[in-house]
C-alpha cells in the first residue's frame, strides 16, 4: 500500500486510533503489536465497533476484507503516514526533549503560544515512537503551530522522532540521570538527547537554548540560536526573583512575572516559555497573563490541600536529578512539621542502589520528621534510621494512613511512575 493510497483513506477517516477500546466512528485502526499482544487478533473488533477501516500486516488477512488494508509493517506505516501528514501541514512543528520537566515545558509553551495562534500540543504522554506519529497526525488543516515532546529511554529515538516529526523550532530542556539503564549512563544521556540538535543545525532550523547551562552551550557549539538566561548579553536576559512560598518569579523587560508552579527548579522551564512566547511576536502582558494563570495538573510540581495537611505533589516520575532538585526546593520551603514520601526510581540499571543512597542520605540530612520509603529497591538499600519507615507499596503506606495519619503535615511525594505514589492521598479524603 503505497503512502498516497495511505493518505487517501486517513483523510476520510475521522481519527486515528491503536486501541480498540477507545475507537471513534469512522476512526482508522492501525493493528500494532506489542510484547504482549498483536493488534491484528482486534481487526474485526475495530470495524465491529465503528472503524471505517483497519490497517494490518498480518499475511493472512490478504484481500480477506476491503476494510483491510495490508501492509510489511504496520507501525512502520504509521510513521510514515505522520511524516507525510506533517510535510502536507503549513503547521510550524516545536519539538522539545530533555531528562525533566518537558511535559511540564510543553504545557506552559502550549498556555503562552495559545494566546495569538492556533496551537496543539502532545496529549499526555504520547512522546514514543508511537505517540508522536499520533500526534502529529492530530494536527488539524488550521493548525499554526505544534509542541511535540519527545521522550526516549536509549540513543537513536530523538533521532528517529525528528525524522518523523521534521521540526523546525527545538529546545532541550536539561541533561540529566534518567534511564540510565538504557542510555548506559549520563554522557549517553546527553548523547541521546542533543540528536534533536544535531538534526535541526543538520536542517538549518532554529533552537532555543537555556543558556545558563554549560551542557547545552556546548551542545550547539558555534550554531546561531536564540538564547535565554541571566547574562544581559542574552537575546532574552531574565532575572530569577525568589518568593518563599508565594510561588515562582521572574523578571523579564521590566516586568515580573509570576507562576503558582512549586519548585525553583521550574524556574527555566518558565523562563523558556517566556522567551519563546516573546521570539514568536505574543505580547508581554499576554505571556504573563498565560504563566499567572497556568494550572499545574496530572502528579507535576502540584501543592494540594486536604484538611489540615498540604502536599507538594510531584509524582508523575523521578529521576536522581530531579529528585535532588526537588528535595532542595522542599527544604527551602517553609512549614512547621514536615515530612517525605519518595518512591523508588526505575530504570536506572548498575548505578541504581548508588543513586538511592545519595538521594537517601540527602534526605536524612534534611529537617523532615519521618521519611516514607516506598518501593523495593528502597527497601534493598537497608539503611536503617529512626526516620526511616519503609513499605514495598503505595498500597501498603496509603493502609498504613488509613490506620494512623502523620503527625506531620507538610508532605512532599515523588517517585517514579510505576510506583503510583498519588494513591497514597486517598488516605487523607476523609481528614
Amino acid at each position: 500500500m503505497d503512502i498516497r493510497t495511505l493518505y487517501t483513506l486517513f483523510q476520510a477517516a475521522e481519527g486515528v486510533t491503536t486501541d480498540t477500546r477507545n475507537i471513534n466512528a469512522n476512526s482508522l485502526f492501525f493493528a500494532l503489536k506489542g510484547d504482549h499482544f498483536d493488534g491484528n487478533d482486534f481487526a474485526e473488533e475495530a470495524l465491529d465497533k465503528g472503524a471505517l477501516a483497519v490497517v494490518v500486516d498480518r499475511p493472512a488477512f490478504k484481500e480477506t476484507n476491503a476494510r483491510f488494508h495490508f501492509v510489511e509493517d504496520v507501525l512502520k506505516s504509521l510513521q510514515a503516514l505522520a511524516h507525510h501528514h506533517r510535510k502536507q501541514c503549513k503547521t510550524t512543528v516545536i519539538a522539545l526533549t530533555g531528562s525533566n520537566g518537558k511535559t511540564t515545558t510543553k504545557e506552559l509553551f502550549k498556555a503562552v503560544l495559545s494566546e495569538q495562534y492556533i496551537c496543539q500540543a502532545t496529549q499526555g504522554n504520547l512522546n514514543n515512537h508511537i505517540g508522536v506519529p499520533l500526534t502529529l497526525l492530530s494536527i488539524k488543516p488550521n493548525t499554526e503551530l505544534a509542541v511535540v515532546e519527545m521522550g526516549a529511554n536509549h540513543q537513536g529515538e530523538i533521532a528517529t522522532l525528528c525524522e518523523i516529526a521534521a521540526p523546525d523550532w527545538g529546545y532541550i530542556t536539561n541533561f540529566g540521570k534518567a534511564h540510565l539503564e538504557g542510555f548506559g549512563g549520563i554522557e549517553g544521556v546527553i548523547k541521546g538527547k542533543t540528536e534533536l540538535y544535531h538534526y535541526l543545525i543538520k536542517h538549518r532550523k532554529k533552537i532555543l537554548v537555556h543558556a545558563d547551562d554549560p551542557l547545552q552551550e556546548k551542545a550547539v557549539e558555534n550554531y546561531p540560536v536564540t538564547r535565554f538566561g541571566k547574562n544581559a548579553k542574552n537575546d532574552h536576559p531574565i532575572r530569577y526573583i525568589s518568593k518563599g512560598n508565594e510561588g515562582l518569579c521572574l523578571e523579564y523587560n521590566q516586568t515580573t512575572i509570576c507562576s503558582s508552579l512549586y519548585g525553583t527548579y521550574n524556574l527555566p522551564n518558565i523562563a523558556a516559555a517566556v522567551a519563546l512566547g516573546v521570539q514568536f511576536g505574543i505580547a508581554l502582558p499576554l505571556v504573563n497573563k498565560a504563566i499567572t494563570h497556568f494550572k499545574s495538573n496530572n502528579n507535576r510540581s502540584q501543592q494540594l490541600e486536604k484538611g489540615k495537611y498540604h502536599f507538594i505533589l510531584d509524582a508523575y516520575n523521578a529521576n536522581p536529578t530531579s529528585m535532588k532538585a526537588a528535595l532542595d526546593s522542599f527544604t527551602k520551603m517553609k512549614g512547621d512539621a514536615k515530612a517525605l514520601i519518595l518512591g523508588d526510581m526505575l530504570e536506572l540499571g548498575e548505578a541504581s542502589a548508588q543513586e538511592h543512597q545519595n538521594i537517601l542520605y540527602t534526605a536524612l540530612s534534611m529537617d523532615v520528621e519521618t521519611i516514607y520509603l516506598v518501593g523495593k529497591i528502597w527497601g534493598s538499600i537497608g539503611i536503617e534510621h529512626p526516620k526511616i519507615e519503609y513499605f514495598q507499596t503505595s498500597v501498603a503506606l496509603c493502609e498504613a494512613f488509613k490506620k494512623e495519619l502523620p503527625k506531620a503535615t507538610t508532605l512532599f511525594l515523588k517517585g517514579s511512575r510505576g510506583i503510583a505514589l498519588e494513591s497514597v492521598l486517598t488516605a487523607f479524603d476523609s481528614d
